[in-house]
């Protein structure tokens, strides 16, 4: 990707012009003209042409010139969003199809979705209709119907908005790497084996209905295995050998330029090829127009708007609000993976938000982040918001204004999505591969690579969870064992090291490692009755590598200290950190007669031989 920014940056440079005042016409290297331009100024892929800036422009030659230096800059980004949005019919109308509306209803919001979040937050990203909102839509339609479709709509583009104003994107730092991981290899997977209805010898999607849904796969999935008959061998053959030249094309045409988006040329030589030469013998495969006879019988006339139809939708809104936000930030994690720039989390919820409300408000069924479509966008060498909104225009004339690309094979975009979901899933694999192999085997096969078994466990649960019910459950319950592992692996790092000679009237305890409900247990049997019974009369107990995380390892350090007192001995805690303090002195009351000391008294009374102390000679106290 940088190779590419690179390569573009040097081939186009901004041309230093100099203005004589008299003619206005350029004129080169002269140092007393007054609008000499001192420093040069390389354009950057995405921007949008200025025609004023850095200096305005005169006459029609320098208008063609700096347009030209534009589109060559950013030929890539243009035909990588075009290339994206030929991809997006079929996925508009198979997802209409699955909430039971209009495919207009799908196309709709996918132009409307995909140019406001390229306005609003500016990555190249593609949003619209997935196949996790059609099937939140379509539970709501056999629940309460379709006329509370668009309310839904809006009102979870509400709680995207207000997620996002209220800045609370800070929630998805807990995802982990693994969880990050799965959640892309699921999707990979999903989009991968859902290309196979294309081969179905039924393409009318009209028929779909939540009866489909309630097998052991996916609802993505089922109608690829509802028994219904596949095309005849011919066709298959030439389906595949159309699916694999796009596949090819995707991979060995960057090696020859990157400056021209692979996916749109894929697209490009398989449809040229249909007509060329397979058509003319005879022969035929499936093309997008074949999706086009889907139907609708559902009535969507909406109710009025009141209390009641609030109470409605409110389920089925939070429901498709937490899958929009869920898929549009772990979809932002990618391009920011990619692309190298920092993603503003709580800028993308407000342009998911604000877009949802605009598409609803429109009679769209609403969406979030595709991830497929972008990896596509990203993968074909689109680096900034130009892709997307080109994406958007163009899929808007393709699908609504200028049909006539419904002439492509529909066999050409399942092999750009195999290109797509090969690089979604081409990490994890391996890393669950060196996992479950021996060492043996893997210093024999040179993999030199390994994660912890736990973590290759949370990634199968969320690709399993995902294929068999659904990616957003897969996601929680990959971040629910996540932050269980770190809870369990953060119990063992605590380390309790006891200093005791004989004769010597001090038993000093190193704690080391977090306290917190994970180590409490562990800390309160360490001075179980048994062991500080016979400890010295007096007890120092070095905090100096530990920290307090939360209310209860607060109370297990009090307990210990109730229970040490009530032995007749001295306790005295030492080191205790600046964090740790700040958590005992919101509960100042049950420290009033504890003794602290900084740790540079420590010694002193180790010194002294006892830590009894008179008329309360403490190091400090918390104030009450």
């Amino acid at each position: 990707m940088d190779g590419t920014f690179k390569e573009k940056n040097e081939d186009i440079r901004s041309t230093e012009y100099n203005y004589d005042e008299e003619s206005s016409s350029p004129k080169m290297d002269d140092p007393s003209n007054r609008f000499e331009k001192t420093e040069k100024e390389e354009p950057k892929v995405g921007d949008l042409n200025c025609f004023c800036h850095p200096h305005r422009v005169f006459n029609l030659g320098d208008i063609l010139q700096r347009t030209r230096q534009w589109a060559l800059l950013n030929f890539c980004e243009i035909t990588g969003g075009i290339g994206v949005a030929l991809t997006l019919i079929p996925d508009a109308i198979w997802y209409a199809s699955i909430a039971g509306l209009k495919p207009t209803a799908s196309l709709r919001s996918i132009w409307i979705m995909t140019i406001l979040t390229s306005i609003i937050h500016g990555r190249p990203m593609i949003s619209g209709t997935t196949g996790a909102v059609a099937i939140v839509i379509s539970t709501l339609v056999e629940d309460i119907g379709p006329g509370y479709i668009f309310y839904t709509v809006i009102l979870a583009g509400v709680f995207q908005t207000i997620f996002g104003l209220l800045r609370l994107g800070f929630i998805f730092k807990f995802i982990s790497l693994p969880v990050y991981l799965g959640f892309l290899s699921s999707v990979g997977i999903l989009e991968a084996l859902s290309q196979l209805r294309y081969f179905k010898v039924e393409l009318n999607f009209a028929s779909i209905s939540l009866t489909h849904f309630h097998g052991i796969l996916s609802p993505i999935l089922s109608p690829c295995f509802d028994g219904a008959p596949w095309v005849d061998y011919i066709t298959c053959i030439i389906m595949v050998f159309e699916c694999i030249g796009s596949l090819l094309i995707c991979f060995l045409f960057p090696l020859i330029t990157k400056n021209i988006s692979n996916v749109l040329i894929a697209i490009l030589v398989i449809t040229s090829f249909e007509w060329g030469c397979i058509r003319p013998l005879g022969y035929f495969s499936p093309l997008i127009s074949d999706l086009h006879s889907v139907e609708n019988t559902l009535d969507t006339e909406q109710p009025p708007f009141n209390f009641e139809s609030f109470r409605k939708i409110f389920k089925y809104s939070f429901i498709l609000f937490a899958t929009s936000l869920i898929q549009s930030t772990m979809t932002a994690s990618y391009v920011e993976k990619q692309t190298s720039v920092q993603t503003k989390r709580n800028l993308i919820a407000i342009g998911q938000g604000i877009s949802e409300i605009v598409s609803g408000s429109l009679r769209g069924m609403g969406g979030s982040a595709m991830t497929v479509r972008t990896v596509l966008n990203v993968k074909s060498g689109s680096v900034s918001r130009l892709s997307s909104f080109v994406a958007g225009i163009f899929f808007f004339c393709f699908a609504v204004a200028w049909p006539i690309f419904y002439v492509v094979p529909l066999a050409s975009i399942v092999g750009v999505t195999f290109y797509a979901a090969f690089h979604m899933i081409q990490e994890t694999f391996p890393l669950l591969l060196a996992a479950i192999l021996p060492e043996r085997v893997r210093k024999r096969l040179n993999i030199t690579y390994k994660i912890e078994r736990c973590e290759t466990f949370i990634i199968a649960v969320i690709i399993i969870v995902s294929i068999f019910y659904d990616f957003a459950i897969g996601i929680v319950a990959g971040v629910l064992l996540q932050l269980a592992e770190y809870a369990h692996g953060s119990s063992k790092k605590l380390v309790i090291k006891r200093e005791y000679e004989t004769g010597v009237k001090n038993a000093i305890y190193y704690i080391t490692g977090p306290i917190f409900f994970g180590t409490s247990e562990k800390f309160s049997i360490a001075f179980s009755y048994d062991n500080i019974k016979s400890d010295p009369p007096g007890i120092i107990i070095s905090l100096e590598g530990a920290e307090i995380f939360d209310y209860s390892g607060l109370i297990a350090i009090h307990n210990v200290y109730e229970r040490i007192t009530k032995l007749g001995k001295t306790l005295v805690f030492s080191g205790v950190s600046p964090a740790s303090k700040r958590i005992m002195g919101k509960m100042s009351d049950i420290w009033k007669d504890t003794n602290f000391l900084e740790l540079e008294e420590v010694q002193e009374h180790i010194d002294k031989d006892s830590v009894r102390f008179e008329n309360n000679e403490v190091g400090y106290r918390f104030d009450i």
